[in-house]
Order: structure tokens, then C-alpha cells, then sequence
């Protein structure tokens, strides 16, 4: 998936205690959107469905329910449930993102907003580095090299902006080196 697009997000995890038919898994997404996913009002509600939706002035929370079907789910059990047609948000889901939460009802032991702990980073970078290699007898002169590796799309004609705060100099030089990213793109 990339940042600002519709994906269908993938919840996997091993529960501790059994959770049985009827009870339920709920999932709250801060700062995304479901799009044309039905509430639990219609007579045959799809599972999982759209529990809540709230705009607020800077986000999004929509918080999404799985009824468990028969025969429920065991203890040690792995467990994926997909959440269909979600708004990813603008600005991607980076390793800082605390968003994501995750709720069951389970009589065998209820859990309320657990931190989901790991998740796939989107439109955000994977990794960065800075380095000022100090070039012999120049004074007040540096080579600035900066590299990352991006975990979505960049495209002909975005921008990648790079701050320097405290730096001065007028210098326009730019080298751009750019390796093609392995494998497929989501």
C-alpha cells in the first residue's frame, strides 16, 4: 500500500485466551477513513463493520468491530482478520505512529485499547543517515551527504525537502544518485 490510498489492512495476532463465537475484536484507526463500509444498522451487516466514525479538526478516528464466527478462535491460535477499504493516512504510517489499537470482549480475558505493537510502514522512510565527510584544507566549507531508503512510491516531479536548520551558504550544487527499488511496488 501506499500513503493516501484505499488498502484493506490485515490485523494478525496470537491471543492468549480463547475468544469465542460472538464475542468480539475491535480496532481503532486514528487517522485513517473507511470508505463505503457499512455500520452495523443494516439487517446483514458485513464483519467486520464500521462501529464508529468521528471527525475531529486535525483527524480521523473510525473504529471498526469483528463479530468472532464459529467456531471462535483458541488460545495460541494465529489469527488474521481483514479490515477492508481503508483511507491510509496523507502523511503515511511511520514507526512512530501510535494509532492503532486493538479491544476484545472475551469473557477468558478482555483486553481495552492494546497498543498494536508492529505494523508495516507505509509512505514513510525505512531508514536515514547523515554524514559531513569534512573535505583537507577547506575552512568553514563541507560535503553534506544524506541518504534513505523510502518505503513508498516517489514519482517524476515530487519534492523531497531537506531542512538544515543553523546551515549557511548559498550553494546550489545537487547531485542526486537514485538506485531502483527491488522487488514490487504495493
Amino acid at each position: 500500500p501506499i500513503a493516501d490510498a484505499i488498502a484493506d489492512v490485515i490485523l494478525s495476532f496470537v491471543p492468549n485466551m480463547p475468544i469465542r463465537t460472538g464475542e468480539s475484536v475491535t480496532v481503532s484507526f486514528r487517522g485513517m477513513a473507511a470508505v463505503d463500509i457499512e455500520t452495523e444498522t443494516h439487517s446483514q451487516p458485513q464483519n467486520p463493520f464500521l462501529l464508529r466514525s468521528q471527525v475531529f479538526p486535525d483527524e480521523v478516528l473510525i473504529v471498526m468491530r469483528y463479530i468472532v464466527p464459529n467456531p471462535g478462535f483458541r488460545a495460541g491460535e494465529n489469527v488474521s482478520i481483514v479490515f477492508p477499504r481503508i483511507g491510509i493516512p496523507l502523511d503515511g504510517i511511520g514507526n512512530d505512529y501510535r494509532g492503532l489499537l486493538v479491544s476484545t470482549n472475551a469473557k477468558m480475558g478482555p483486553v481495552n485499547n492494546s497498543q498494536i505493537q508492529s505494523w508495516q510502514m507505509v509512505g514513510a522512510f525505512l531508514e536515514t543517515s547523515i554524514a559531513f565527510p569534512l573535505p583537507d584544507g577547506v575552512e568553514n566549507i563541507l560535503e553534506i551527504d544524506i541518504s534513505f531508503s523510502a518505503e513508498m512510491r516517489i514519482g517524476p516531479g515530487e519534492t523531497i525537502q531537506v531542512t538544515l536548520e543553523g546551515f549557511g551558504g548559498n550553494s546550489q550544487d545537487l547531485l542526486v544518485e537514485s538506485e531502483p527499488m527491488q522487488g514490487k511496488i504495493a
